[in-house]
């Protein structure tokens, strides 16, 4: 076979190759930049006490875990489109978590607040009775 016959062959190939290098970055990308977005979700619910710190912990736990995921799919220098797709399952869920956790009734702010009107109740009750002890001693 001549040379010049094979030579579209290869380059299609190579083209071929290429496309699903570049194809693979870019979902790459995708999949750090779907990581920062919830990085910031955490940070955000965590400053406007929608968080608790355990719960940031958790999360931050979880989006560790997925790094240290597609670290050592990179092993080989190229991250496959199924280990792609298990990359974007595993940030759905933690989108998942983020949002349910972010929405549930315990936050920081619940807590402050539960905390404050249980001494404010203490408060009362401690002022009541020293009332009612007084008025029994006149």
């Amino acid at each position: 076979m001549n040379n010049n016959k094979l030579r579209p062959v290869m380059l299609g190939a190579v083209l071929i190759g290429l496309m699903s290098v570049q194809a693979s970055y870019a979902s790459v990308e995708g999949v750090m930049s779907i990581q920062g977005k919830q990085a910031k979700s955490i940070v955000q619910g965590s400053n406007l006490g929608k968080l608790t710190p355990r719960e940031v912990k958790k999360l931050t736990r979880e989006q560790q875990d997925i790094k240290k995921l597609e670290q050592s799919m990179k092993v080989d220098g190229v991250i496959s489109s199924e280990e792609l797709s298990v990359l974007f399952a595993k940030l759905e869920i933690s989108r998942k978590n983020i949002n349910r956790l972010s929405r549930n009734s315990i936050s920081t702010s619940a807590k402050t607040a539960k905390k404050l009107s249980s001494r404010d109740d203490q408060s009362r009750s401690a002022r009541s009775s020293s009332r009612s002890i007084n008025e029994l001693g006149r």
